[in-house]
């Protein structure tokens, strides 16, 4: 009963996502704004792919005119672990200028960065970079 009920919505959560899940940056609409969720740059002292691929795909959709502001959503909860302002150093390094990026301090998961999108741009409709996993 209950195990049933919880894979059928998982299963159509998934069906009614899977046309706005994008790989390919030419069939990416462009946006204002991405959220680009985060996640920790290093696990241990190993560059962590995740964080990697999130990075590089915001570098992208903005060389490609397919964004034009970034809401950097992560967790800061020591002073030597910010993932917001990590994740902002490494666009500045990509030439993305400052003024279209955007702070969120207090995403510490994924609905929190969601809400809190759509409140700091009063909007509906922005770009989640992430891995195709979590938006499954």
């Amino acid at each position: 009963g209950l195990l049933l009920s919880v894979v059928a919505i998982d299963r159509w959560v998934a069906l009614q996502a899977k046309d706005n899940i994008f790989i390919d940056y030419d069939q990416i609409p462009q946006h204002e704004v991405a959220v680009v969720l985060g996640t920790s740059k290093y696990i241990g002292k190993t560059l962590n792919t995740y964080y990697t691929h999130r990075i590089n795909a915001a570098i992208e959709l903005y060389k490609q005119g397919k964004v034009k502001q970034f809401l950097l959503s992560g967790d800061n909860a020591h002073r030597s672990y910010n993932e917001p302002w990590t994740m902002k150093r490494d666009l500045l390094k990509a030439g993305v200028p400052e003024e279209v990026i955007h702070l969120d301090y207090a995403g510490f998961r994924t609905l929190d960065s969601i809400v809190r999108a759509k409140k700091i741009f009063a909007s509906e409709r922005f770009l989640i970079v992430t891995q195709r996993f979590h938006c499954e």
